[in-house]
């Protein structure tokens, strides 16, 4: 079955040799109704497939970002401990420094004290130089002096080494946290990036996963009221076998009571469809119409034969898979979409019968057309029916 989709446009159900077509329920058509409910459930089945798929993904994509974000939180955490381990030894750098700075203040007091005291027992022993017990003891105590101030001088000198080298280990160590902080904050940039990009994907992927949710719907629906057309028309078509097989009796039934002499027809076996009389036969073929006639072979459906059914010629939507741009998935297209402005007139690729006129979710207003050589045509998307 050929399918032909131009988007809010006319159908003139005329075809190009203006033979009219006349509206039957065939078995054809139950057969065309069944092709497409199993083309429906086809595409049924893909959704569900592509639907799960979605789902598997998105599982995965919410498990890697529940763990992106857990390493967010380590992250933040261990940037806050650096943070406070770096003010911590800023602190104690700082410390070190002063005491450091006292250290070095007490020193040259000391020196300068130690050179003040040098003096005056200089002039001391210069006004003391004829007495001999005085210049003894003055050299004495500056002896005395002057061990206890290098002592002093020598303790002091060892603690400023200590502090400054302290103050180095400190300065050290503060610039390997300041650089720990500053790769850890980099880490946490490029995650938070990560976990953005992530959100939106996930966020890309619900909303594909909700139209592919629609989608189904709309094809479950649309697949219910195709099984309800079939069943209406097999009800249809059975009905009209048992009016067929009452009117049958009733013509044997006649044709028994005008030839009483003749040999009896089983109208059960007329009603079952079996051992219809000749005469009965020949009449009924007699009686088909033209139009009922069924066109013997495949007259004009050869390869590049079909005419177009609009002026146009642009096909927007080529036959079978490809790719939904909007949700990314693959999906089926069981025809061609063909460019149309709307109310453009469309006409039926050749002679045919219309076997229905119908609407359908995502087809809008469609025709099916059986050309009686094996082959039927539909045109959906319509915005106008006029089958003539």
């Amino acid at each position: 079955m050929a399918f032909l989709a131009m988007p809010d446009s006319k159908l003139s159900a005329k075809p190009k040799k203006k033979k009219s077509v006349k509206l039957r329920q065939t078995p054809e058509q139950i057969r065309a109704e069944e092709r497409e409910l199993v083309r429906l459930s086809r595409s049924i089945t893909t959704l569900k497939k592509d639907i799960a798929k979605a789902e598997k993904t998105e599982k995965k994509l919410s498990t890697k970002l529940n763990l992106y974000r857990r390493k967010g939180d380590e992250l933040r955490t261990s940037i806050a401990l650096l943070e406070r381990t770096i003010d911590r030894t800023a602190d104690s750098i700082h410390t070190t420094q002063l005491t450091i700075a006292e250290i070095e203040k007490r020193l040259g007091t000391m020196q300068q004290e130690y050179a003040k005291l040098s003096q005056e027992m200089y002039k001391q022993s210069v006004i003391t130089s004829g007495n001999q017990g005085d210049q003894v003891r003055n050299t004495k105590y500056m002896q005395e002096l002057t061990v206890s101030a290098n002592q002093l001088a020598g303790a002091l000198a060892r603690l400023h080494d200590s502090l400054s080298g302290k103050k180095m280990n400190l300065t050290t160590f503060l610039t390997v946290q300041d650089r720990n902080k500053v790769l850890q904050q980099q880490r946490h940039e490029d995650l938070e990036s990560t976990i953005q990009k992530n959100e939106s994907t996930l966020e890309q992927v619900r909303e594909n996963k909700q139209e592919m949710v629609r989608q189904l719907k709309e094809k479950n629906e649309g697949a219910k009221k195709v099984q309800a057309m079939i069943d209406n028309l097999i009800a249809k078509a059975r009905k009209a076998e048992q009016q067929a097989a009452r009117h049958h009796a009733d013509k044997g039934r006649e044709h028994e009571r005008a030839q009483p002499n003749n040999k009896k027809v089983s109208t059960e076996r007329i009603v079952a469809g079996h051992d219809t009389p000749r005469e009965e036969k020949n009449e009924r073929r007699a009686s088909r119409t033209d139009d009922e006639t069924p066109t013997s072979g495949k007259q004009g459906f050869h390869k590049r034969s079909l005419p177009w059914p609009v002026a146009g010629k642009t096909i927007v939507q080529p036959f079978g898979a490809y790719t939904n741009s909007a949700t990314n998935t693959r999906m089926i297209n069981p025809g061609i979409g063909i460019k149309a402005t709307r109310g453009t007139a469309v006409e039926t690729v050749g002679d045919g019968v219309v076997s229905l006129v119908h609407w359908l979710p995502g087809y809008g207003s469609l025709v099916i057309v059986d050309h009686r050589n094996g082959f039927r045509t539909v045109y959906a998307n319509l915005s106008t029916v006029l089958v003539t």
